[in-house]
């Protein structure tokens, strides 16, 4: 059989390079798009599989449970390189296809071909994006999904797993630890030897890194609030629009001091008490990591405007003033870099030879696990059993991001190009629920969400049947902030918020004056 991806993912706008690669591939591959929305991705499927949102693991279960039915278990590589087989498949077993189905409001013959697919495909490559993290049973359905390709062994030349949120510099943010349990070199703050090996690098006191990681930014929303945090130092994002539960989140940043250090104006701004101008990509020199291990040098060819620096120079100059220049004593760029080097000599993200002259250059071999050696204590990879728990809802609201749009619009939303189409915020419902709501394109109706609710027009798409879709990048001036409807209710281990499952209701709001509102 060719070789097959299998993707979970608005590939086509959020990761388009990657996506067009694999169009130039197409004619000897399958394509399987995994999605309640018929996006441009799934336009190009071999198979589109528009499930239930957020019913992603009970589908890999179900995945799983037909390839032990059927032997198509790769039983050679699970007892070499795998540990937890046997828990992983006890709770599979819950999952047969024709309790799936109806679960995921599938037909049961996909979940055949996508089983047929892990067992019999030369190479199998698995693409997933927010759809899967942005949820409070995020973890498991990752883990699902990776349970798949350990079971059939489908690593290195055979395929792999492929998360697609590296883009430039998130990937380099985690080499470098800029996550709330996170030390440089995928070190965790957890690991006593990690903590350890910094504070000697760093040349800090021992216990000066505690154990306990920060607060990731949801919870330190409610610390803010329970007034055991006073000061919040905003670098580069827009939290009052991007967060979920956002009427929390404005008294929050309200009442919080609020440092907000970007390149551009953004709905965050207005809570600030003090704003520091940062220098953006062409004003700076630095160093970025692609979704494929590779580490490019960014020169910079203007200088930054006014009293703005690059961010690396306000954090300095900020830790000098605080008494703290023993430790932030570079001088440029280069320096912080030879330092992170030497964080990562022997670690999974070894940089430690390379120079600013060397890049690009991807770090590691070829293949991530190239030896099938997992950093675990047997060495073998971890399966482990993923439980799915059924969400009820009236209506479920998807968000994501707009079509041409890059989240929150500071920078793109200035292009009337882009705009085109999407000057407003917009609601797109399936033909046949607006038909039964007696809506034609561009109706306004009301959406609730417990006591909070928004007016927006609706646009047709091909989205599942009892799903919506709103982009979340529509700021303050537009009086339609999609996530002041989404609740913060998180992933217990990874700590991500649910904003791809809300359960709302909608009322029509501009029918003739004798039809009464319709209600779903």
């Amino acid at each position: 059989m060719s070789k097959a991806s299998c993707g979970l993912t608005k590939m086509s706008k959020t990761h388009p390079v990657v996506f067009k690669r694999l169009l130039k591939r197409k004619h000897e591959s399958k394509l399987v798009v995994i999605d309640p929305i018929k996006t441009d991705t799934a336009k190009e499927a071999d198979l589109h599989i528009q499930l239930r949102a957020g019913t992603d693991t009970a589908l890999f279960n179900a995945v799983l449970f037909l390839l032990h039915e059927k032997g198509w278990v790769n039983w050679d590589f699970v007892k070499n390189y795998v540990d937890g087989f046997e828990v992983a498949f006890e709770e599979c077993k819950k999952y047969p296809p024709k309790v799936v189905s109806k679960i995921c409001q599938i037909e049961e013959k996909h979940i055949y071909e996508l089983a047929e697919l892990y067992a019999f495909s030369r190479k199998l490559i698995s693409l997933w994006c927010q759809g899967l993290n942005q949820s409070s049973q995020g973890i498991n359905k990752n883990i699902a999904l990776i349970n798949l390709h350990l079971a059939t062994g489908r690593l290195n030349e055979r395929g792999c797993p492929f998360s697609l949120t590296g883009q430039p510099n998130a990937m380099g943010g985690r080499e470098m630890g800029y996550m709330s349990n996170g030390l440089p070199g995928y070190r965790d703050v957890r690991n006593q030897e990690d903590r350890e090996f910094m504070e000697r690098f760093w040349g800090v006191s021992r216990g000066s890194i505690k154990a306990t990681p920060g607060p990731t930014i949801t919870e330190a929303i409610d610390l803010i609030l329970a007034e055991k945090i006073k000061l919040l130092w905003v670098v580069c994002t827009n939290p009052a629009i991007t967060l979920p539960n956002l009427d929390k989140v404005w008294k929050a940043l309200e009442k919080v001091f609020l440092v907000v250090q970007d390149a551009y104006w953004n709905d965050t701004c207005s809570f600030a008490n003090l704003i520091l101008p940062a220098a953006q990509m062409g004003e700076k020199k630095g160093i970025m990591t692609a979704s494929d291990r590779t580490i490019t040098f960014n020169n910079s060819f203007a200088k930054p405007p006014g009293g703005a620096k690059a961010d690396w120079l306000i954090f300095t100059e900020l830790a000098n003033h605080l008494g703290y220049g023993k430790h932030f004593s570079y001088k440029s760029e280069e320096e912080i870099f030879d330092e992170l080097k030497q964080c990562t000599k022997g670690r999974l993200c070894d940089i430690s030879s390379f120079t600013y002259r060397d890049l690009p250059k991807r770090w590691g071999k070829r293949w991530l696990y190239e030896e099938l050696e997992f950093p675990t204590q047997s060495g073998k990879a971890r399966m482990f059993a993923t439980p799915y728990d059924y969400q009820e809802a009236d209506l479920i609201l998807i968000t994501g991001r707009t079509k041409n749009q890059w989240h929150t619009m500071t920078r793109t939303g200035k292009s009337e190009e882009l705009l085109k189409g999407e000057e407003e915020p917009f609601l797109f419902i399936n033909k046949e629920d607006a038909h039964e709501f007696g809506l034609v394109e561009g109706d306004m109706v009301e959406i609730f969400s417990k006591d909070t609710s928004l007016r927006m027009k609706v646009k047709f798409g091909e989205v599942k049947r009892k799903h919506l879709f709103a982009a979340f990048g529509y700021g303050f001036s537009h009086q339609a902030v999609i996530n002041t409807l989404t609740n913060d209710l998180t992933d217990p281990i990874s700590k991500q918020p649910e904003l791809k499952f809300t359960n709302v209701k909608l009322k029509t709001v501009n029918r003739r004056k004798e039809d009464k509102p319709t209600w779903c």
